[in-house]
């Protein structure tokens, strides 16, 4: 988050997505768990289409979902998710909330299309 406030200071809220490319007709519903972590400093490096983080400083939250709570979610029958907000606090600090929206689209460009409300189920995780 250093370069965001470095170099975009203008900027003080990131939406984390998670889109399903392919397949096509894939939807989040349709999976038994979705494993996410949030990973700071280290260096990223492409081996064949896969990219990793080689030493990292550590892992500084994590995210998953699994069984139901992809499942039983109107939302999750959608091929984007909005995972989570990295934002400024009233002191200045990122802090991150919890969104686990489902969204349309493939891809971020028509997830940003969708017609979710901003802001909507957020929870703020300390």
């Amino acid at each position: 988050l250093a370069c965001l406030t470095e170099e975009h200071s203008d900027i003080s809220a990131v939406i984390v997505m998670a889109n399903i490319f392919k397949p096509r007709d894939m939807k989040w519903s349709m999976l038994d768990s979705a494993y996410m972590r949030f990973i700071t400093g280290g260096k990223d490096v492409k081996e064949g289409s896969n990219f990793f983080i080689k030493n990292a400083d550590g892992v500084r939250s994590f995210i998953r979902l699994s069984g139901d709570s992809l499942k039983d979610d109107n939302d999750m029958r959608n091929e984007g998710l909005a995972v989570g907000m990295l934002f400024k606090d009233q002191e200045g600090q990122w802090a991150y909330g919890s969104l686990m929206k489902g969204m349309q689209g493939n891809h971020v460009s028509p997830s940003r299309e969708s017609k979710w409300k901003k802001g909507s189920s957020l929870r703020h995780l300390e």
